[in-house]
């Protein structure tokens, strides 16, 4: 049930922000001085769903619905499956190598969490 609010709740967010975005022109500051090109938005969505005797099937549903509606809104996404732990780190260093200075990036898991930490992910929120 919670996920199912999860994702009503982001498709609400999303739309919300896609359609205020149609809604209301903004105009550029005029000494603005970061080029377009500069900036990218970014995701990384992954889904495992195998489990030995306990697979998660809305995991792959789930990261499946969230690439999709993040395309739809300009992301360049990342879609993974099923990765292991040691994949899973490599997966979100290769994804952390790629972000410039001024990119959005958003990171969406859908499985079961990990018990441990993960150096790339909070070097990738530091300073």
């Amino acid at each position: 049930m919670w996920r199912i609010l999860l994702i009503a709740g982001m498709f609400v967010t999303i739309g919300a922000a896609h359609a205020a975005s149609g809604a209301l022109q903004l105009t550029k500051p005029a000494t603005s001085i970061v080029a377009q090109e500069d900036t990218h938005r970014r995701a990384l969505v992954i889904g495992n769903t195998e489990y030995g005797a306990h697979p998660l099937p809305g995991a792959s549903r789930d990261a499946n619905d969230i690439s999709a509606a993040l395309a739809s809104l300009g992301f360049d996404v990342t879609h993974r499956t099923n990765l292991s732990e040691a994949d899973m780190r490599h997966t979100i260093d290769a994804f952390a190598a790629q972000l410039g200075p001024r990119d959005t990036a958003l990171v969406y898991f859908a499985g079961h969490a990990m018990r441990g930490s993960c150096p790339s992910m909070h070097e990738m929120t530091s300073p």
